[in-house]
């Protein structure tokens, strides 16, 4: 049978996945394991400083509903980090949550710079991190960064959003 796509957009004579014939209507049962079902993204160039040793929420966040419990959310992170000091050592760090719950699993991101009684020495640059997360729900979630100062004395700058600098969260549902 000939493909026909007639002047309303509706296609006759091929079959998809196992789908009758004439039939062009996918749900997510159809698609295989792995497939992606649906993708979120939130960019920021909002500045933010944290000073304190206790984790703190940046600006980075986004909402997913899944469809299935089963279904995994793979989260990508890219945050534009800044570090400085002028006569300490200073340490940073960056850590992802689903809603309240830490998911980073103890290795989120930690860096920062040794300045020895140097002056003006800074770290800049992308954090960048992807953990594949099992939320076991069908109600909204949300995804966010925490960052924090480590060495808390002294007054840092520990900056995970600064100088105009494009950061971006994005979830992906994954079929399970």
């Amino acid at each position: 049978m000939p493909i026909t796509i007639n002047g309303s957009g509706t296609v006759t004579g091929i079959s998809a996945g196992g789908l009758p014939s004439g039939s062009l209507t996918l749900t997510g049962s159809d698609l295989p394991t792995g497939s992606i079902i649906q993708t979120k993204q939130f960019s920021t160039t909002t500045s933010l400083e944290i000073t304190s040793t206790t984790w703190t929420d940046t600006n980075l966040t986004v909402d997913i509903t899944p469809s299935a419990a089963s279904h995994k959310i793979l989260v990508l992170v890219s945050q534009y980090y800044t570090t400085h000091r002028n006569t300490h050592t200073a340490y940073g760090g960056l850590k992802l949550l689903r809603d309240s719950t830490d998911i980073s699993h103890d290795y989120y991101a930690a860096f920062g710079i040794r300045a020895d009684g140097d002056n003006n020495r800074w770290w800049k640059g992308y954090v960048s991190f992807n953990i594949l997360d099992s939320p076991n729900t069908t109600s909204s979630v949300t995804y966010k960064t925490q960052a924090r100062d480590h060495s808390g004395n002294d007054g840092p700058e520990i900056k995970p959003q600064d100088d105009s600098m494009v950061s971006t969260i994005t979830v992906m549902e994954v079929k399970a």
